[in-house]
């Protein structure tokens, strides 16, 4: 993966059908536990147990986003949403500077 998700970390989507409220509710919950691992290996690439050189730039953004929309259009609405959450928490944490 890119940005702060360590590069062997498979994130998998579930879909399933459901109502509006629920869909917000699941959506929350998958942000919430993007966001969580995003935490996670940040904490450990500050610690030393992930190396920085995981940390992916626009070149593999690129690369990510080619191999995704292959997979198809919903793997690469996934790549968007945590490209999308990763892009928020890096501004949180610059807010807090």
């Amino acid at each position: 993966m890119i940005g702060i998700i360590a590069p062997y970390e498979e994130i998998t989507f579930r879909y399933k059908r459901v109502g509006p409220g629920e869909a917000v509710y699941e959506g929350v919950l998958q942000t919430w536990h993007v966001t969580k691992l995003m935490v996670v290996v940040l904490g450990k690439m500050i610690s030393g147990e992930i190396s920085p050189k995981t940390i992916g730039g626009p070149i593999q953004i690129a690369q990510e986003a080619g191999k995704q929309g292959k997979k198809g259009l919903s793997y690469l609405l996934g790549l968007i949403a945590i490209l999308g959450i990763n892009l928020g928490l890096i501004n949180l944490f610059l807010s807090l500077f």
